[in-house]
């Protein structure tokens, strides 16, 4: 029999060992505990449920609680994220879908972040890809060419099994990645932003409020949130937060995020939130924020940018930007949940990934080589080619 309830701090080493089990980004303990008790916009919302079997814990689903502004009303929506159900859960990851699409009780649930086998789970259980065909393009900007075109040749050739499994028992480009504190931006006005310094926190706080008031919906972008999201304490020095600053206020605001797609791609910095102040020309802004990605992706000798939802900005905007390539995947990366289609947050959000599970589900690259079994199904959850 299968008993379905809330997860619990004393989950966490289950938690932990069925992540690891399942091939997902492995994480500490303390990681968890920062994924699942940390979110400071949490409020009332479980942190995820579990499944029990025989008193083991076999599936698991988190659950973010997200604030955003809806046509000027406060509301909340909830993000799904690490959806597994292991070998002695079989049949327990439907349960547990449903049962969190009741459970929820707010706007929304939504995941920004899927593969291809998650896509197909989530149109079952009554989920939509609503960004439709917008929704799955990205940009990526070479930074180091050689690394990115051998990555990219060695996924292709992984896609055969047999040479997947001798790949995956191989942590290439095994160096760890971290940004350097210097930022190449400042004579553009780029500073790094703290958003624990009361200063930064007020000169954030007064921008997500602008984007916030100007927008038919947006999620609401604190410093309170930022600094939750690049404390993970797994990664320190992973992410980073930039403004560009004019007249004591900011801008334009991109947040980065360095992840490795597998085993044996290159490490590459992720755009997981860029935004431009309301009435602002974004073609004078965009391409100073993403020209400052590029330098800090080859400062710390990244293969790429890459950008996810990218046509939320005019091709305009990046002809200034460098060398970039414009891909499509393949499948809908986004699913949602509205409880009213009609609602501003079914027809107006645009997300930019900082609203998902980026920060911190993106795959971070070992200190040590790491040893896997060399099962298909890993490359397939791990790989975001």
């Amino acid at each position: 029999m299968t008993a379905i309830r809330q997860i619990v701090p004393e989950d966490i080493p289950a938690i932990a060992r069925l992540v690891e089990d399942a091939g997902f980004p492995v994480r500490s303990e303390a990681g968890w505990r920062w994924v699942l008790f940390g979110n400071p916009q949490q409020n009332d919302v479980p942190p995820g449920l579990v499944a029990e079997r025989g008193g083991r814990l076999v599936a698991m689903i988190g659950l973010q609680a997200r604030d955003f502004v809806a046509d000027g009303t406060p509301i909340q929506a909830v993000c799904g994220h690490t959806f597994i159900s292991g070998k002695e859960g079989r049949g327990a990851g439907f349960a547990l879908a449903r049962r969190a699409l009741k459970l929820h009780g707010s706007t929304a649930i939504y995941s920004l972040n899927n593969n291809a086998i998650a896509g197909t789970f989530h149109k079952k259980i009554g989920l939509e890809a609503w960004l439709g065909a917008p929704g799955r393009v990205r940009m990526e900007w070479p930074v180091q060419p050689l690394s990115m075109v051998t990555g990219q040749i060695l996924t292709c050739l992984a896609r055969r099994e047999s040479i997947y499994d001798w790949l995956s028992e191989r942590e290439l480009f095994a160096s760890v990645s971290v940004l350097p504190n210097d930022i190449p931006g400042a004579a553009d006005g780029i500073i790094r932003l703290h958003p624990e310094q009361d200063a930064h926190a007020r000169l954030i706080d007064e921008f997500g409020k602008a984007v916030s008031t100007a927008s038919m919906a947006a999620p609401a972008r604190t410093a309170a949130v930022y600094d939750w999201q690049m404390s993970d304490p797994d990664a320190p020095g992973r992410s980073i937060l930039l403004g560009l600053i004019d007249n004591s206020m900011i801008d334009g605001l991109i947040q980065l995020v360095v992840t490795k797609p597998n085993s044996f791609e290159p490490p590459e910095l992720e755009i997981s939130d860029m935004v431009v102040r309301p009435g602002l020309d974004p073609v004078a802004i965009v391409p100073r924020l993403v020209r400052t990605a590029r330098k800090l992706a080859h400062r710390a000798r990244l293969a790429r940018v890459r950008l996810p939802f990218s046509a939320r900005f005019e091709d305009i905007c990046f002809r200034q930007t460098g060398v970039r390539v414009k891909r499509r995947y393949a499948y809908d990366p986004s699913h949602a949940s509205f409880s009213d289609k009609s609602d501003p947050l079914a027809t107006s959000w645009v997300p930019t990934g900082m609203e998902g599970d980026m920060f911190f589900a993106l795959r971070i690259a070992p200190e040590q080589p790491a040893r896997f079994t060399g099962r298909r199904q890993k490359y397939l959850k791990n790989a975001k080619t």
